[in-house]
């Protein structure tokens, strides 16, 4: 028996979506709600007007769904892509990621300084234009089949810079596997 503004948080929020349910027979969206001592939940509220059938109007229905835990998840996890974002983008280290063609996924700023090709030159490049002419099999080899038995700790390779320098790298990888195969 009480009115249905005190499930509201923010009253204008209340008579924005009673100003909805008038004009257009519905609203769907986020809401801030309150619990009976008085604390705070975000839901997710469908309601409508409901009509006898005479179309009188009899009052409105809806059905909510507590998003709260739903929305901190989601804060949560883009804090820390852009936390994980910027420790790649700032890393003095080159980083790349490439698929199982040696095609770039993605490369830090610390890979387009040091080796001067651009992001949108390297998506029309592989891994294996950047090595030397000599370590382009065992490139295409390691891409294909993943660590080899020989391989080193850290591995070394040699790039070749767009201005021309040879630049010898020592670093780590880790492959994704997929059914076995490094993708």
């Amino acid at each position: 028996g009480k009115h249905t503004g005190i499930l509201f948080a923010d009253q204008d929020e209340y008579s924005r979506i009673e100003e909805e349910l008038v004009q257009h027979g519905a609203f769907a969206g986020e809401v801030r709600n309150l619990t009976v001592d008085g604390g705070e939940f975000i839901c997710f509220l469908a309601a409508s007007r409901l009509y006898d059938e005479d179309g009188h109007l009899l009052g409105s229905m809806g059905v909510s769904r507590d998003i709260t835990r739903e929305k901190a998840d989601k804060e949560a996890l883009r804090s820390s892509e852009e936390r994980y974002r910027d420790l790649f983008e700032n890393a003095t280290d080159l980083i790349q990621s490439v698929d199982s063609e040696g095609k770039f996924i993605y490369v830090n700023k610390a890979h387009v300084n040091t080796l001067g090709y651009t992001e949108k030159e390297l998506r029309k490049l592989t891994l294996m234009d950047l090595v030397v002419p000599a370590m382009v099999e065992r490139t295409r080899l390691w891409l294909k089949e993943g660590p080899l038995p020989d391989d080193s700790d850290p591995w070394r390779v040699v790039f070749v810079a767009k201005d021309g320098r040879k630049l010898m790298m020592a670093g780590s990888s880790t492959f994704r596997f997929e059914e076995g195969r490094p993708v």
